[in-house]
């Protein structure tokens, strides 16, 4: 963060401009991992990349045989190797964009938090949720802690698989006539998307766990893939914990 936000200010002030050539050799770092940084560490990543490439000026390129530019930026789609020259006399800054869906998701793991999920039906009976009859309702409850000690502004994700939807919500504390769903937390917020759920939580030393519950309705016939929880600070994305995808069933009514 410290080194990011020296280049803006150099980039910017046009002070000691000798010392941005090293600053921008140095950066990302052999250790930067996008998906670890906190919110302060990718807004100083973005404001100096765009006062690094503010002072470059328009750039010119050759590649596959023809000329590019000079323009502030040049893009170019990579659907195969391809070489590119710069003819100019000054270092032209570069960086690689890859952008798709995964071909196998993430597998569960977890750093510094826990998460678990449970299906019941609504009498409190623990269910399977493979291979539920259409317009089956259940109960998915999610409770997970923190494991570090730390305080954490958190969100969950529980995303839906293509066959489920959200039939209703339960307001925090105990919820009359459902004794066995125990003492479900106070989200600071919940958002209202009808392919997930998603909750903002605050876990403190003083409420290092939570439990949350929602009423789903089984709809539409098919295989489809459920995607695991995933519990995540919101401002350090390295403390986490995700669940692995399974794959479920719902079967058409009964005739």
């Amino acid at each position: 963060r410290d080194q990011l936000a020296t280049a803006v200010l150099i980039a910017e002030s046009g002070l000691m401009p000798n010392r941005l050539a090293g600053i921008r050799q140095a950066l990302p770092g052999p250790d930067l991992n996008p998906d670890t940084l906190n919110t302060q560490e990718q807004a100083w990543a973005g404001a100096a990349a765009a006062a690094m490439v503010a002072g470059v000026g328009p750039v010119t390129l050759q590649a596959a045989g023809k000329t590019l530019g000079p323009a502030a930026s040049i893009t170019l789609p990579l659907t195969s190797a391809i070489g590119v020259e710069n003819p100019g006399k000054k270092t032209v800054p570069g960086s690689l964009v890859v952008q798709g869906v995964p071909v196998t998701p993430p597998p569960a793991a977890h750093a510094g938090m826990e998460v678990h999920r449970h299906f019941y039906a609504m009498d409190g009976s623990a269910i399977d949720p493979d291979k539920l009859p259409q317009n089956s309702t259940l109960v998915l409850e999610i409770d997970g802690r923190a494991t570090d000690g730390q305080s954490h502004h958190a969100v969950v994700l529980a995303g839906l698989p293509a066959g489920w939807e959200i039939a209703g919500r339960f307001p925090a504390g105990d919820v009359p006539g459902m004794d066995w769903l125990g003492t479900l937390s106070s989200p600071d917020a919940e958002a209202a998307a009808d392919d997930r759920y998603a909750a903002a939580i605050t876990l403190g030393s003083d409420s290092a766990s939570f439990r949350l519950a929602v009423i789903l309705r089984a709809v539409t016939p098919g295989s489809y893939e459920y995607p695991g929880i995933l519990l995540a600070d919101m401002y350090r994305p390295a403390i986490f914990a995700r669940q692995g995808t399974v794959r479920i069933t719902v079967t058409p009514p009964a005739p």
